[in-house]
């Protein structure tokens, strides 16, 4: 959650896209992290906030995806366009107030990194479809 375009790097890419499910050729993800990075210091894009994962909650969807419940809070303290600041594929479409602390809960969905149906061996956030604004409930303070 604590993104600061005075510090990324494209190293932060490169272990970013290490991280990553192995859906997709690593080259592919390390082409979005690095973009994400472009676009982070190009428009002054700082984040603060964490994510506490409740690995206790862990639910199914009805297509069988597998799913953690996090506890996640987050404030935007710069961004030139604050309707697009995480490198995510859905967004909320009012998109954010700068300086406002975001505080609820997401579910994550988490895949197999070796695509073996119905195991849970090495699940891991998948960069194509983690999103904390699909399933999700924020409050918004000060």
């Amino acid at each position: 959650m604590n993104i600061d375009y005075r510090t990324i790097d494209y190293e932060w890419a490169e272990t970013m896209a290490d991280l990553q499910n192995y859906f997709i050729k690593r080259e592919t993800i390390l082409k979005d992290y690095k973009s994400y990075v472009d676009k982070v210091k190009k428009e002054k894009i700082k984040i603060v906030g964490n994510v506490k994962l409740e690995p206790s909650i862990m639910v199914t969807s009805d297509l069988g995806h597998p799913y953690m419940r996090a506890k996640v809070e987050f404030k935007i303290v710069s961004a030139e366009n604050p309707k697009d600041v995480f490198n995510m594929i859905f967004q909320p479409k009012e998109g954010f107030k700068i300086g406002k602390w975001y505080r609820g809960y997401a579910d994550i969905q988490l895949h197999n990194m070796i695509s073996i149906p119905d195991t849970l061996i090495d699940m891991r956030p998948s960069s194509t479809v983690t999103t904390f604004f699909i399933n999700n409930q924020f409050t918004i303070g000060d």
